[in-house]
């Protein structure tokens, strides 16, 4: 491909982002957006409506549960009727779970709202899943690192639109997350094509549960990533979970800071996974990849068990941070690469529904260990469990990295 007078280099061959791209990036964004702006308000709306602390956790772990059951049930269906009708139809689910959170007057209500949304937010496996039916394998690492970047983008911009649009009360917020929801699903509409438009031919014509529990105990590479998937989830939300007490506790960290630093991660996130995981994974490969992230993963963890005032703190969170920001595109690449393309869709369903699982068991056990046993017992149970993954990550086997399969020819 003649490219005129731009230089000879690597650069030169970098191809467009794929059409529909776009729309998919920015259903992930959006539902991360929503689930940001809902995170910090729901538990004083709750609390304003004379819920205990045991319905507050109901009503914050309800959306994670509702993806846990909902992401591999959309991914299957996916792989039958197609991406474009599922995204659309889950992003009217989102419209209608944040404008219905925005008028409700009962916790009841909110947490009905709740579910609805986060079974709708399921609809992030089929947004994989489309990626993965349109990236080409030298494309993937570079295209799962974006959606990665749409993740952190949505973690620093929900809350801070969530802050600012509480500013006229507890449900302007969701009125302005359930818009920009209707607004993402006319677009897709119009725009997203369909990315899997053989899917009634090739996919299988029954999806149950039983062939769900026979994907992850048939013990091929698929269910190799997703339980390295899984450990690395549990290791970082509990990280998640505990680490405004930890620093409200060891350096007296108040929520302000708490929210800033938080903020500042989901940049680094973003450049990360933006930038550094094309690089990496298309020279390296998965398997490397994730061993070198669940190790930082471990170092990070490691730092932030003593207490060493602010500069371990700062150091161990970072180190942790940038391990986690490669291992989320490092799986999503892998299993594009090993899934039986006419299960795409189920194969990224599972893979949410193990985030899903982390973030609700994560958090939990973290935080027992934080009452029961001090600030630095969490981060003894993340260097644990990101060790464990680093030794599931032996029985890994991915495709090679490309560059080594495919030299880069350029032309000048």
């Amino acid at each position: 491909m003649h490219s005129g007078g731009s230089r000879p280099g690597r650069r030169s061959n970098r191809r467009p982002l794929p059409t529909g791209f776009g729309s998919l990036w920015f259903t992930v964004v959006l539902d991360l957006v929503g689930f940001g702006v809902a995170l910090p308000i729901l538990p004083l709306w709750a609390k304003d409506l004379g819920s205990s602390g045991a319905t507050i956790g109901l009503l914050l772990a309800s959306y994670s549960l509702a993806q846990l059951i909902g992401a591999p049930f959309l991914g299957r269906l996916s792989d039958r009727i197609g991406r474009r009708p599922l995204l659309v139809l889950a992003l009217v689910g989102s419209t209608v779970g944040h404008v219905v959170t925005g008028l409700a007057g009962s916790v009841t209500v909110l947490i009905l709202a709740r579910v609805l949304d986060g079974f709708s937010g399921a609809s992030i496996s089929v947004a994989y899943a489309a990626v993965a039916d349109i990236a080409e394998p030298r494309e993937r690492p570079r295209l799962f690192g974006l959606l990665g970047a749409g993740f952190a983008v949505g973690f620093v911009v929900g809350p801070a639109l969530g802050g600012l649009a509480a500013l006229g009360g507890h449900r302007l917020p969701f009125f302005v997350a359930g818009a920009l929801c209707g607004i993402n699903a006319l677009t897709a509409w119009w725009r997203l094509p369909e990315t899997n438009p053989h899917g009634k031919s090739v996919a299988p014509k029954r999806s149950s549960i039983r062939e769900t529990v026979a994907a992850l105990t048939r013990w091929d590479d698929v269910a190799r990533l997703l339980l390295v998937a899984l450990l690395a989830g549990l290791a970082f939300s509990g990280f998640e979970a505990t680490f405004a007490l930890t620093g409200d506790a060891r350096v007296g960290m108040t929520e302000a800071t708490a929210g800033l630093v938080f903020a500042v991660l989901g940049i680094v996130l973003a450049v990360v996974q933006g930038g550094m995981v094309h690089t990496v994974l298309t020279r390296w490969g998965e398997r490397s990849v994730l061993r070198v992230a669940l190790a930082l993963l471990a170092v990070g963890a490691a730092l932030l068990i003593p207490n060493g005032g602010w500069a371990l703190l700062v150091l161990g969170t970072l180190v942790l941070v940038v391990g986690q920001g490669l291992v989320s595109p490092s799986v999503s690449s892998g299993l594009a690469a090993t899934a039986d393309p006419a299960r795409r869709g189920a194969t990224f369903g599972l893979n949410q529904s193990t985030g899903a699982l982390a973030r609700l068991v994560g958090p939990v056990v973290a935080a027992w260990l934080f009452d029961s046993s001090g600030t630095g017992a969490p981060f003894v149970w993340c260097l644990v469990i990101a060790v464990l993954a680093m030794l599931a990550t032996s029985a890994v086997r991915t495709p090679a990295p490309v560059e080594a399969k495919t030299p880069v020819v350029t032309h000048g």
